[in-house]
């Protein structure tokens, strides 16, 4: 882990272009790109401003944890890592933004709203307490969305997530931000390194900010902890630890 310093580049990727898969019959989030990974998923569907999303909920524990992916793939991206969890514990949920996977509706530039949306659905299924985890696209709405969510959820975290994307804007509301922070990105990841400070600098009234700059590697979002990749193991202990220490499983 770094000392922290502020950065002022803004990093703004916009939104994919419209994709509209059609919604798979099964209800399964990932759609048919991994159903390999999906053996003991519970496929869910909830509705988010008249979308209707598509998830896998994994394990039963009280703490519940959101996942939201990256522009380049869907929830598919999040289920080695989402199983692990509902291993130690936890109650997780992968789901698909608007437009990828199984969410087959036309994407909305409201990825905020869903991430609240899926929070409020995690919570519906038992869910005590919510962690929000996102990787890039999904690391600036996690972080964006944090502010609206009622009751408030209980820790954050952010894997390679830029200042803004779309109209999701992390900076902006990374000040609103009272609960735990981690902030996770790779040293040669480009333009989301500057992002991760800012980021990291704005969320100043956070009960506990963290920034987590990964030596040497240019591994970005969810690739960073993949149990079924080559992940970092410094970013996979800042994440194990950090949940652990303000969001443990309940016994």
């Amino acid at each position: 882990m770094t000392a922290c310093t502020s950065g002022t580049h803004t990093a703004s990727p916009q939104p994919p272009a419209s994709a509209s898969p059609q919604p798979t019959a099964s209800a399964v989030g990932a759609g048919g790109n991994c159903q390999p990974l999906l053996d003991g998923a519970k496929p869910v569907r909830f509705g988010s401003n008249g979308n209707d999303l598509a998830g896998d909920e994994w394990g039963n524990g009280e703490v519940g944890v959101v996942f939201a992916h990256e522009a380049d793939i869907d929830s598919c991206s999040w289920i080695p890592y989402a199983k692990s969890l509902a291993a130690m514990g936890y109650r997780a949920l992968t789901f698909d933004f608007a437009g990828f996977g199984g969410s087959g509706t036309t994407p909305r530039d409201d990825l905020p709203d869903e991430v609240a949306a899926a929070a409020t659905f995690l919570r519906s299924e038992g869910a005590t307490k919510i962690v929000l985890i996102g990787a890039s696209m999904g690391g600036t709405a996690v972080v964006a969305a944090a502010p609206q969510i009622v009751p408030p959820v209980t820790a954050i975290v952010s894997l390679s997530g830029p200042e803004s994307y779309g109209s999701a804007n992390a900076v902006g509301n990374a000040p609103k931000i009272t609960q735990p922070l981690l902030v996770i990105c790779a040293a040669m990841d480009g333009d989301f390194v500057p992002s991760a400070h800012s980021i990291y600098e704005a969320a100043k009234k956070s009960s506990h900010r963290q920034l987590s700059i990964i030596p040497d590697t240019s591994l970005h979002g969810y690739r960073l902890v993949d149990p079924n990749g080559l992940p970092e193991q410094q970013a996979v202990d800042d994440l194990r630890n950090f949940l652990r220490t303000y969001a443990p499983p309940t016994a």
